[in-house]
Order: C-alpha cells, then sequence, then structure tokens
C-alpha cells in the first residue's frame, strides 16, 4: 500500500508559492537576522538563560531553569507569558515544566516590535 494522491493540492501549492512570492528571499533573511537580535537582546537581559538550539532560523529556543534558580527575580514561561499577553505579545512555552522559552519571529515583525519586546521583558526581570 504505497501512494494515494492529494485532494485539492492546488490550494495548498497556491498558499507555497505566495510564501516565496512575498517572503523569499530578503523577508527570509531579515526575519532570521532579527531573531539573531531578539536571541542576543534575551541573553543581554537574562545573562544565566541557556540557548537550547542555534539560532540559524526565526524560532529561538531558551531553557530559563538556571535563570529560576539562580537569579533573585523567579522568572519562568508562565510568568513571561502572562506578561507579555498584556501588551498583545504572544509567545509559548516548548515544555510542561515551563521552563523552556519558544520564540518565533514571524516575517511581518520589525525591529521596533523586537526592541518592544526586549524592553518588556527587561521589566518583568526588573520589577
Amino acid at each position: 500500500m504505497f501512494g494515494g494522491g492529494w485532494r485539492q493540492s492546488g490550494i495548498l501549492a497556491a498558499a507555497a508559492l505566495h510564501a516565496l512570492d512575498t517572503t523569499f528571499p530578503d523577508q527570509i533573511r531579515q526575519t532570521h537576522m532579527l531573531a539573531q537580535h531578539l536571541h542576543q537582546g534575551m541573553r543581554a537581559i537574562m545573562p544565566n538563560v541557556k540557548t537550547i538550539y542555534p539560532v540559524e532560523t526565526n524560532m529561538i529556543f531558551l531553557d530559563l531553569s538556571d535563570v529560576y534558580t539562580k537569579s533573585k527575580k523567579k522568572v519562568d514561561v508562565p510568568m513571561l507569558t502572562k506578561h507579555l499577553a498584556r501588551h498583545n505579545i504572544r509567545i509559548g512555552g516548548y515544555d510542561t515544566a515551563g521552563m523552556v522559552l519558544r520564540l518565533v519571529v514571524h516575517y511581518q515583525v520589525n525591529q521596533t516590535d523586537i526592541d518592544q519586546v526586549l524592553k518588556h521583558v527587561r521589566d518583568v526581570i526588573s520589577q
């Protein structure tokens, strides 16, 4: 039993073509640079944070367990999620313990947006 067909594959192909037309290659490159900037900013704000995977795309995975245990301010993913949601910034956790933070930079995000995220994270740490 091999094979099979895709019904309505044209819809998926249209979405793929749109993505390539609107984001490739310049926008993807810019998004990856913004992810690097966000990563560096997070590490500057929270020196004890560990990078789980190299930041080579628009996704950043950070382990906050050392930030939680070694810092005066007990910062975890639920706390950051709650605070940033008040400013219309959505982030997500990656584990059930609430210590792995997953950040994804969308192609419509710009430098000002990244700076706002860093400002609000800095606010959480300094409270």
